[in-house]
């Protein structure tokens, strides 16, 4: 199931300067498996999903 097939995370300027992007899906119960694929050569630091 894709749960969201374009989901931005706006740049913050530096390593030094965080950001949240907040986003809903329905996982069921048990394992899971969550993908976040960059498009083209830079992409977003993802250090926490919750």
């Amino acid at each position: 199931m894709v749960a969201a097939a374009n989901l931005a995370f706006p740049p913050t300027g530096g390593w030094a300067k965080w950001d949240t992007t907040t986003f809903t899906a329905n996982l069921i119960s048990g394992a899971n498996k969550i993908k976040l694929t960059a498009i083209g050569y830079s992409g977003a630091n993802i250090d926490h999903l919750a």
